[in-house]
């Protein structure tokens, strides 16, 4: 029987995979992970050869790399190539380890929902390494900001808008406010526009792996005027502990773009894939 979680060993295994050299073999490695989980996680299968030709590399290393990552329950390997574990579900990395993971979708991803905001909207930013970069982006005026996210809160405290954190106890593993307190200052909130984010989204299920994190999310979701998903394109056909959402109830998906169009084929029946 296949595992639905990953205990804490195996996480730092994952994560030995890229923090074993520091030179440039090892950044050159960084992304051929990286890139063999995204096409895995879209595609649900994909060939050896075609991971040598698209990464650039000899079959032999990519047949090295399929292995490491089937050791540590990330893929099956097959015959000719690899495909996805069936009902996976994504560990959760720690902020500071998710924080450096696939920055240059997160960034496409962040600069498109930051177009969305006018002046004078109030925006609610959520928890996650993804939602926090839109702070980053805001070129308008006179915005409200309000956040869940003590990390958010704290990088962009200087920047020239009214900028609110909710109250409640910090969770540090997602560097998330959660609890009653938060959840009662929510649902007293209104807001133009809630960019959440998600570590999971499966069919129209957008999925956290932590219960308290997710019910905030709904809470300030449904008191948006304008309701966006914010998510890079590895969250998709993934499973996590707990649904939260429907995708069916946003406005769009904002996502980066390297989604394939088989997969926003896919979505955009739920709602618009941006």
């Amino acid at each position: 029987k296949e595992k639905m979680y990953y205990n804490r060993n195996e996480q730092k295994r994952v994560i030995s995979i890229k923090n074993r050299q520091k030179g440039g073999i090892h950044k050159m490695k960084e992304k051929r992970i990286d890139r063999i989980l995204q096409m895995i996680r879209l595609n649900s299968a994909v060939g050896t050869g075609e991971l040598a030709k698209t990464l650039n590399v000899a079959e032999s290393t990519v047949r090295r790399d399929l292995n490491q990552l089937e050791k540590i329950g990330l893929l099956k390997k097959v015959h000719g190539g690899a495909v996805k574990l069936e009902n996976q579900v994504i560990f959760e990395m720690s902020y500071s380890e998710r924080e450096e993971l696939n920055l240059k979708l997160k960034e496409q991803a962040a600069r498109k929902a930051a177009e969305y905001i006018n002046d004078n909207d109030t925006i609610f930013i959520g928890p996650g390494t993804t939602t926090e970069m839109v702070l980053k982006y805001i070129k308008t005026k006179n915005n409200t900001i309000i956040t869940n996210s003590l990390s958010a809160f704290s990088k962009y405290s200087s920047l020239p808008y009214k900028l609110i954190i909710a109250p409640g106890y910090l969770r540090t593993e997602t560097s998330a406010v959660i609890g009653t307190l938060t959840n009662n200052f929510l649902k007293k909130i209104n807001v133009d526009i809630a960019f959440s984010g998600a570590n999971c989204i499966n069919d129209s299920q957008l999925m956290s792996s932590n219960e308290e994190e997710g019910t905030a999310q709904e809470i300030i979701l449904n008191n948006a005027k304008k309701r966006f998903l914010l998510v890079d394109s590895t969250k998709f056909e993934t499973k996590s502990f707990f649904t939260f959402y429907s995708a069916e109830n946003l406005d769009a998906i904002i996502t980066d773009n390297e989604i394939s169009s088989k997969i926003k084929n896919k979505y955009k029946k739920f709602c618009k894939i941006l």
